[in-house]
């Protein structure tokens, strides 16, 4: 700047300048932000938020069911969905959709065309600057293009065909969603194909021809089809809003992911107690790894055993002790009860008014009467019997056949 003075100039959001003096304010990286006046260092985008250009100003939130750790450019590359198990059909556990394998498919490499328009589609990362549509906002491109500005974060985009199926000249490119979520299969779907995911793709360009959404957004039903292999996407007629475009892919790889533990061991005819043992799937799923290998001449009541899950067999370890307790409970009671009815059984009651109040009643605690020896009475001086001297009435005693005999 010669021998003048020097002006700086204060780096705007979205850059930064490590160290004083920097000629240039450098851009901050993908997934990292900066605010502030001249800030010296970019901030990392939190968890669940991404930030897709160099020199991005703010950090976005990550759509539906989508994630993200700390200073990421895009949410989900992955290309998972984790679906709760309430939501899953009765019978399976929770499901893990896998859709990695449709981002490179064959037919995402071309346009699809309606008739009307050519509509340009990627799953789960931004389409390449280098699509047709995306040229549109490259420098010395369409008069749409601006000089200096970067290609949008989109998912989709739409441009206009001509009669004989070439490109229209245009202002503009339509983008059809630049935020990426995923749900569960729609009702519509989900009762013909039983399984699958919507890839939703939304906050696309601004729609003037539905007031309600007033943004294009790109809806890509998933559905579970094993005998499509990977399959391919078709445009579906218009479903409700007008910005809104509905396609279908139908592939294997939109039934849940097979895992080790969703085989079920299957038993042959046990024979010698032993029985082959092979594996199978209870549920539709994608078989991502294949199932364990056959066994041979395995011990029935160890496939048995083996077939049961985890929690089957706590339950029955559980139920066995709860009855084992309440034998051992009853056993109890029912040897208390024959004591105290013993104890009972030796006390006589005979007919003299004294002898039945030589006794009081005495609450054993298991509904019998046990009877306890009241005062002894006064002495007569006559010998007590055995029964007397032990506490107890003395029992008549019954006639011999001598005493009989003697008129006794």
């Amino acid at each position: 700047q010669g021998a003048g003075a020097v002006r700086c100039t204060m780096c705007r959001p979205g850059t930064f300048a490590a160290s004083a003096g920097t000629v240039f304010c450098e851009a901050c990286p993908s997934g990292h932000t900066s605010g502030g006046l001249s800030p010296t260092a970019c901030d990392q985008c939190p968890a669940n938020t991404f930030a897709p250009y160099p020199g991005s100003t703010v950090c976005r939130d990550c759509g539906a069911n989508t994630f993200s750790p700390k200073g990421s450019a895009e949410c989900s590359p992955d290309c998972r969905f984790s679906q709760s198990g309430a939501e899953t059909f009765a019978g399976a556990p929770a499901a893990v959709y896998d859709l990695s394998p449709l981002r490179d498919a064959p037919a995402l490499l071309s346009p699809l065309r309606d008739g009307v328009n050519q509509v340009e589609l990627s799953l789960c990362r931004p389409l390449p600057s280098n699509s047709s549509c995306l040229q549109a906002y490259m420098p010395g491109a369409a008069p749409g293009g601006v000089a200096g500005t970067p290609p949008p974060h989109t998912y989709a985009c739409s441009l206009p065909t001509s009669a004989e199926g070439g490109l229209t000249m245009q202002t503009e490119v339509v983008e059809m969603g630049s935020l990426l979520s995923f749900h569960s299969l729609s009702p519509t779907y989900k009762a013909k194909y039983q399984q699958g995911v919507d890839v939703i793709l939304s906050t696309g360009d601004k729609c003037d021809q539905d007031p309600d959404t007033q943004e294009w957004s790109t809806h890509l039903h998933i559905a579970c089809d094993l005998s499509a292999g990977i399959g391919a996407p078709s445009i579906l007629p218009p479903d409700g809003s007008a910005c809104a475009l509905h396609l279908l892919w139908k592939s294997q790889h939109g039934c849940r992911v097979c895992y080790p533990s969703d085989y079920v061991q299957m038993g042959g005819e046990c024979t010698a107690g032993v029985q082959d043992v092979t594996y199978s799937l209870p549920y539709l799923c994608f078989e991502r790894d294949p199932p364990p290998a056959p066994k041979k001449a395995v011990p029935c009541r160890a496939q048995v055993m083996g077939a049961l899950p985890t929690w089957g067999v706590a339950l029955i370890v559980f139920n066995l002790s709860a009855i084992l307790f309440t034998i051992a409970s009853l056993s109890y009671c029912f040897i208390s009860y024959q004591r105290a009815y013993a104890q009972y059984s030796q006390v006589v009651v005979s007919d003299a008014p004294e002898a039945q109040g030589a006794y009081e009643r005495e609450d054993t605690g298991f509904g019998i009467d046990e009877f306890t020896p009241a005062t002894p009475p006064a002495s007569t001086g006559q010998p007590l019997s055995p029964g007397a001297q032990d506490g107890l009435p003395e029992l008549p005693l019954a006639p011999t056949r001598e005493a009989g005999a003697l008129g006794v």
